[in-house]
């Protein structure tokens, strides 16, 4: 396993040498700087608020699959609701499976993924969704003008946590057409982006200790952390330039504590730009054997945001282990 984490490290340095030639139309490079996250030893302080991450289950909801998965979970403790970074589809069978094996009113917040964006009823029931009323939080403020849905903020104790619809190009939650259609179809449009800008700064006003933003595709796709996979190169937020540099400078100026997002099935942690990317890998058990399926606990401390990355490590049996442990200082 060390040799095989070793190895994903390294790769995980390499692959954008390779990227930049590859990921972007000619003259139109986007070359980020990345970096490990540094390791902090300052311990937490104070009683947490939890909630938990997974994503890219699809329709593998089986017991030894998303359901397995959610048992983990259970044992672990979900915390205050789960949060699924999108490819969530068919989003019905996931939801009971969370109530199946959590409660049956416990809260989600799903987003919008590729897979979601190209099935009419997954749509149907995503705007339908009571993500509003389903949970007491403060400072619930809906999406922009035809992605009321699907697009949302508010406020978890101290951290400001904000849900993007990528595919929502300034007038329709749909206007962009996703994979396979559009291979390169997620992107931040002008229209999300000044949305997120002027809820970033209402949301500064109130000086959060943290501030989470959640979206379907990373800015820079990475390799698995344990296997070294790497998926969707090139076809992510990579592969719209300007859009993603004004994304990422946003996340900056901000003080974002941490982007996370799903969409290629595998697990990283890294600096992006020194924005932190948390890719939180895929949550459907033994159906996906190229990357161990992995869900993450977020511990909302009053200094610093620990992350726990649990993990379906060697051969896949529904035994979850802590894969490692990340934290991230409060931004005040």
């Amino acid at each position: 396993m060390a040799g095989n984490l070793t190895f994903a490290r390294w790769l995980s340095f390499i692959a954008p040498l390779f990227l930049l030639v590859t990921s972007c139309p000619s003259g139109e490079l986007f070359a980020p700087s990345i970096s490990e996250i540094a390791e902090i030893m300052e311990e937490p302080a104070g009683t947490p608020v939890r909630f938990s991450v997974a994503a890219d289950m699809r329709s593998f909801v089986g017991p030894t699959e998303f359901r397995g998965l959610l048992d983990s979970l259970a044992a672990k403790g979900a915390g205050e609701f789960l949060v699924s970074p999108g490819d969530i589809d068919p989003p019905d069978q996931v939801y009971g499976a969370i109530h199946e094996k959590l409660d049956a009113s416990f809260p989600w917040y799903p987003l919008v993924g590729n897979h979601e964006a190209e099935t009419p009823q997954d749509m149907d029931f995503l705007r339908a969704f009571p993500v509003k009323s389903q949970y007491s939080v403060a400072n619930f403020r809906g999406g922009p003008s035809g992605a009321e849905e699907s697009c949302y903020s508010f406020d978890l104790g101290n951290a400001h946590l904000v849900f993007l619809n990528e595919y929502y190009d300034g007038v329709s939650d749909i206007g962009l057409d996703p994979p396979p259609s559009d291979p390169m179809a997620g992107t931040i449009s002008a229209g999300l982006l000044e949305w997120l800008r002027t809820d970033l700064e209402s949301a500064t006003l109130r000086a959060p200790a943290f501030i989470l933003v959640f979206g379907h595709e990373p800015l820079w796709p990475m390799p698995d952390e344990t296997t070294g996979r790497l998926r969707h190169d090139g076809t992510s937020l990579d592969a719209h330039p300007d859009e993603v540099r004004s994304f990422i400078y946003l996340l900056q100026e901000h003080g974002v504590t941490a982007y996370v997002c799903g969409h290629t099935h595998n697990f990283s942690a890294i600096l992006v730009d020194e924005v932190p990317q948390i890719d939180v890998g895929h949550g459907r058990g033994d159906a996906d054997t190229g990357a161990p399926s992995t869900y993450l606990l977020f511990d909302l401390h009053d200094n610093l945001v620990k992350i726990s990355v649990f993990r379906d490590l060697g051969v896949p049996d529904g035994t979850y282990e802590l894969a490692r442990e990340i934290r991230l200082l409060s931004r005040r």
